[in-house]
């Protein structure tokens, strides 16, 4: 097998962690001076951003970009899922609207979006010096593996080294990984090439007679148990700028991307609409206390989320502002990127998970 371009990282479920160990993963190889871009096949979520071409991808592959200090692109997350109904979803392919997928298409009616996805990755590892691949839900779905394009399936079509991470804050860990790897076909398991724990609280020696048993059955070490980071909570990235709030006069930085436009078509007297340019579009609702807006990362823009609070306090006959010296939230989130970094560097033996890949080979003997 040659050097592979790039590395998936899969996780025994959904909210394994993912997305925030690719996070950390491409800033530690940036920080290393590695070109190294961050991949999603296939994502479902409604929640994405806006690459600057005009194209949407998922938040996450938006946010794992930037902190490669790369420029997010569409091939990132070349088919974007985004749920219209509990049968059906709306298809983004490379970042511009593609029709729609009924829920009996989803194991065996996306041939097309694969083709799209292979396409981008062969895309990104020409441009590259190595591409972080991250999984959707678990690669054990063997009810979805004859179609898969998102986990094992791009692994065996580019020969990408897996890692497979485990939350162990979630319970059973070792059963999960295990249960994983037995699911797996020999093909499927040859991939594997690391365990990683996530979220680990204690004593790590009361775990490694578990890892030992683990390795001993099937063949899979652990590269490495990430201690639990109470102070690392990593969401979505920087936005553009739409408007003034009329009240306020403050700028603010958010996004709000969705089918259609909403409009007022009736009201009981409970509360009324907020509007940013009047006639122009709804933002969101208040009743009294409560306000709600459409706006992603409306409360990421210090001057808006320092206003609003001040806002609430005034109501109430009080006072709110800043702390002095109080760094704001981009600040906040590159350090705690940088933390989640040096975490990885000091818990994950990352040569190891490198050592199949093009940039890795002949560091070790």
């Amino acid at each position: 097998m040659s050097a592979a371009s790039g590395i998936l990282v899969a996780g025994t479920s959904s909210d394994a962690g993912k997305s925030v160990i690719v996070a950390g993963l491409c800033r530690a190889l940036a920080r290393r001076g590695v070109r190294v871009a961050p991949f999603k096949a296939q994502n479902m979520s409604n929640n994405s951003m806006v690459c600057l071409d005009g194209g949407e991808i998922g938040r996450a592959q938006y946010l794992q970009a930037q902190r490669a200090r790369v420029e997010p692109t569409t091939a990132m997350n070349p088919v974007l899922l985004k749920p219209g109904t509990d049968r059906r979803a709306f298809i983004v392919v490379r970042g511009e609207p593609a029709g729609t997928l009924e829920a009996g298409q989803y194991a065996a009616g996306r041939g097309h979006l694969r083709d799209a996805a292979f396409a981008a990755y062969r895309e990104l590892a020409g441009d590259y010096d190595l591409v972080v691949c991250e999984g959707a839900g678990s690669p054990a779905e063997i009810n979805l593996r004859a179609g898969d394009y998102v986990n094992l399936g791009l692994a065996r079509e580019f020969d990408l080294p897996v890692v497979v991470v485990g939350d162990i804050d979630r319970g059973g860990i070792l059963a999960s990984l295990y249960g994983t790897w037995a699911l797996l076909g020999d093909a499927d398991r040859d991939t594997l090439k690391a365990f990683v724990i996530n979220k680990f609280r204690g004593d790590v020696a009361v775990l490694e007679p578990g890892l030992e048993e683990i390795t001993a059955r099937t063949g899979v070490p652990f590269a490495g148990v990430i201690p639990w980071l109470l102070d690392v909570w990593l969401d979505s990235e920087d936005t553009l700028e739409v408007g003034h709030w009329r009240a306020g006069h403050v700028v603010d930085t958010a996004y709000e991307i969705h089918h259609g436009r909403a409009s007022l078509v009736g009201a009981d007297g409970s509360g009324r609409p907020d509007q940013l340019v009047p006639q122009a579009f709804l933002d969101g609702w208040r009743a009294g206390a409560v306000w709600g807006t459409m706006w992603h990362g409306a409360f990421e823009s210090d001057d808006f989320r320092r206003a609003w609070l001040a806002q609430i306090a005034a109501a109430v006959g009080s006072e709110w502002t800043a702390a002095e010296g109080a760094p704001g939230f981009a600040a906040r989130r590159e350090g705690m990127l940088e933390t989640l970094a040096d975490a990885l560097e000091e818990h994950v033996d990352i040569d190891s998970l490198l050592i199949h890949t093009r940039i890795g080979i002949g560091r070790r003997s």
